[in-house]
């Protein structure tokens, strides 16, 4: 399990370091979502399925185990977790004018991604 070096936290989060460190070691919590890139891939094309939001309970699931996640936002409740896709979104538009998060969460790993039409 990883975590993006520009990690989106909603505002309730409070001891990160804390959560991480329950998430990496299957101690979850009740109220944890967490925001993940479409089949955790950074790669698939623009204005395909982006994001995916799950209860850090489906991380402790076998399927899930074999799975290296890649975590680029953490939330407190579902409500905060699609406040934290909102902002996700309004600072990709704001950053680069569309809707491309992938991009935006990844600009190293999606450069072969500009310019194409979907």
């Amino acid at each position: 399990m990883k975590f993006h070096k520009d990690l989106y936290v909603s505002p309730n989060i409070r001891h990160l370091a804390a959560i991480k460190w329950r998430l990496k070691h299957e101690a979850g919590n009740l109220a944890l979502y967490v925001i993940v890139p479409a089949d955790n891939d950074p790669h698939s094309r623009a204005g395909e399925n982006q994001l995916e939001m799950m209860h850090c309970w489906n991380l402790q699931q076998p399927w899930a185990r074999k799975i290296n996640w890649l975590i680029v936002g953490i939330a407190e409740g579902r409500a905060e977790g699609f406040e934290l896709i909102r902002r996700m979104t309004q600072d990709c538009y704001e950053a680069r004018g569309d809707e491309d998060l992938k991009a935006f969460l990844f600009p190293k790993e999606n450069t072969h991604r500009e310019g194409v039409q979907t």
